[in-house]
Parts: C-alpha cells; structure tokens; sequence
C-alpha cells in the first residue's frame, strides 16, 4: 500500500480550492473540535457517514485547522492496509537511520475494514506512541489519527471482528456526517453552488434550475450523497 502524502503547502492549497457543503450543524462540531488548545489538537476523532458524505474534507478540515498544519497529512485505505505499510507511515531512513516522519494527522479510510493484526498493531501504537525500527530501536511518534467508517463499528466490536480497546481509542471524539436524503432543505442551495462553481471553473453561462428540477433533485435517495448531486448538476451542463 502506498500511502497518500503531499507537502503540507501543496495539501493545504488543494484543501482551499475544495467546495465543502457540510451541515451548519456539522461545520459547528468541526470547528468546536478544531478550537481545542493545543494539549487536545491530538485527541483521536472518528468520522463516521456514508461514502459521499466528505469524510475525507472534514479529516482535512481538522488538520488545516490545527496546531500541526504545517505537518504531513496521510490517508491510508484500511481495507488493503498491511502492518509494515503502517509503520512506513511514521519513519524515513537518512544515511543509514531511522527518524520519524513529520506526520501531523494520519487518516484511516474505512477504519472499519482493518485487519485483525493491522488493529493490534494501531492499538499498541496509540497505547505507547512509540514504533519500532527494522533493527529493534524505539522511536517516539506524535501525531492524530482520524479514522472514518460506514460501517456500525459497536455491531463489528459485538461480533469480534473490530477490537473493543481499538473502538474507544479512536472514538475520543465523535462525529456524526449526516446523508443527503437527511438533508432534503439544503439540496437546492448545494445544487446551486456546485452550479455556480463549474461555471465559474469552466467559463460557462448557466441559468439555474427550473421549480421541477428542484423538486426532483430535492425528492431523489441520493445513495451518493453529495459526490452523487456533484456529478448529476456538472452533466447538465
């Protein structure tokens, strides 16, 4: 597995180009999280919600809103995450030793589909917040650990397939992304900005949306949340 890093400054450039179309309620948890001092800025958080529901944005919304900006972002998909492709994540070898990696957050896609061992592994991590070097050194680590899931995480912990120690460690903080169907009085202004955006982006005169196309777009299960009305709004153009 190869893990996704950029520099801090490409990372944070491309977060500022993003549209992000959280909930009010949403934005408010994630900016009540982000206001922590510093002593807390490195508290685990789970993000738990459908695909499509901007995970990914709102781990990136708690690194750039915190003390550790300046460092690395990594996202990592559990589903295919192997043990030694998680400890890559806290080490680099210069001329011949290991040092730790600038990591500010590491994000956990799907935490949900980790292997067992990968969990035992995480587990002692976050237990002693050290890693150990191929030749048997102890390197101290600091960083967040944002993990997210749509999976029931407590139904996976019932029936042994997610470690109960793991669960509460990364459950500190919780946030609740809510579906689009849950979000019905909102779709209309989202359909609107991604409008207004693709037009700008791409120098395009647009009118808007009719009454009925509101109405559908409003009425519609949207099983891919916002990434879902993105795509349907930018293939009427």
């Amino acid at each position: 597995v190869s893990p996704y890093v950029r520099s801090p400054f490409k990372m944070k450039h491309i977060f500022q180009q993003q549209k992000i179309y959280f909930s009010s309620s949403v934005r408010h948890r994630l900016s009540e999280v982000s206001l922590r001092s510093r002593a807390t800025a490195l508290f685990p958080v789970l993000l738990q919600g459908e695909k499509g529901t901007g995970r990914e944005i709102a781990a990136k919304w708690l690194h750039f809103r915190s003390p550790h900006l300046d460092r690395l972002f990594c996202r990592l998909n559990a589903a295919s995450l192997m043990e030694e492709a998680l400890l890559n994540v806290f080490l680099v070898k210069e001329k011949g030793f290991y040092k730790p990696k600038n990591l500010g957050t590491l994000y956990l896609e799907e935490v949900g589909n980790l292997r067992l061992d990968v969990q035992e592994r995480l587990t002692e991590l976050l237990d002693e917040g050290c890693v150990a070097t191929p030749d048997g050194k102890e390197i101290a680590v600091n960083f967040r650990v944002v993990a997210s899931t749509s999976r029931d995480l407590p139904e996976l912990v019932y029936r042994h397939a997610f470690k109960e120690e793991l669960y509460y460690k990364l459950s500190v903080i919780n946030i609740q992304l809510p579906p689009l169907r849950e979000r019905q009085e909102e779709i209309g202004g989202i359909a609107r900005q991604v409008l207004e955006g693709a037009a700008q982006k791409y120098a395009l005169r647009v009118k808007g949306f009719s009454p009925d196309a509101l109405n559908l777009l409003k009425n519609y299960y949207w099983p891919g949340n916002v990434q879902e009305l993105e795509s349907v709004v930018l293939r009427t153009l």
